[in-house]
């Protein structure tokens, strides 16, 4: 089987509604993206041959945590989705930045956007963080980059 295959079958399994389920298939897509990348020696998961398998991996994970951005296994998701490395997504993961950075209950969710907008180089400030467990410094930076 092929890894654009297996993709394409583990997307079917992000309409569950089941957390457990979701998890283990946002895992599974990860580790078949990075799989991936070793094999072809890109280090870039999102540069997948098969464009309809990317397209449809990033759909599937937008629908997912559309459904319910706040559900904790979205932060998930949204980690997931940062491994495409997919610049397009920037304004999506913006407006989630903008839902979350000022409810402290959703830091976890935060924490995986900026990571995800840090995967295209849009929030360098990230790393500047001396503690990167600071979640009032990590609003902070998601706030300054909201702003511009």
């Amino acid at each position: 089987m092929t890894t654009s295959t297996a993709l394409l079958e583990l997307v079917h399994q992000l309409e569950s509604s089941l957390d457990s389920e979701l998890e283990a298939a946002l895992l599974e897509i990860d580790e078949l993206l990075m799989e991936w990348s070793d094999i072809h020696h890109t280090g870039d998961p999102a540069v997948l041959e098969d464009d309809a398998a990317r397209a449809a991996v990033r759909a599937g994970i937008v629908a997912l945590i559309d459904r319910d951005p706040e559900r904790p296994i979205a932060a998930t998701a949204i980690w997931v989705l940062g491994k495409l490395f997919d610049d397009s997504l920037e304004p999506y993961l913006a407006q989630l930045a903008a839902r979350f950075v000022f409810d402290p209950r959703l830091s976890w969710h935060l924490r995986q956007t900026a990571i995800a907008l840090d995967n295209l180089d849009v929030l360098p400030d990230l790393q500047k963080l001396e503690d990167q467990d600071d979640n009032a410094a990590l609003a902070r930076v998601v706030r300054d980059y909201l702003s511009t």
